[in-house]
């Protein structure tokens, strides 16, 4: 689908279950930062970007994971976002679980959008 239509984002949502259960967290980070531009300005850029997250946590790449949640979701953080909302408030709860703090102002912006 990516090779026909390259700005397909429901195809790159779907390269990323492919690339968490076939490839890995490395393979999948590299695949998707590459295409960034043709899936950045869709209506799930976000929710892709949180599996781009999800690849950092499995590498421990905390700072990556951070930089990528500042600025992907941390701008889209609004009552009217559910989904923004909803994809940083599981990768949030996913640090806490693991014993890492991302912040209190992170946080804030999830419970106060």
């Amino acid at each position: 689908s990516i090779a026909i239509q390259p700005k397909n984002p429901w195809a790159f949502h779907a390269m990323c279950h492919v690339m968490e259960e076939e490839r890995g967290a490395k393979i999948g980070i590299e695949f998707l930062t590459s295409h960034r531009n043709d899936w950045k300005d869709s209506i799930i850029s976000r929710h892709i970007a949180w599996h781009i997250m999800l690849y950092y946590l499995d590498l421990n790449q905390i700072d990556n994971l951070f930089q990528e949640f500042d600025d992907m979701l941390v701008p889209n953080l609004s009552s009217e976002n559910s989904f923004a909302l909803l994809d940083a408030s599981a990768i949030l709860w996913r640090l806490n679980v693991l014993g890492i703090d991302p912040g209190e102002k992170r946080w804030e912006l999830v419970l106060k959008p």
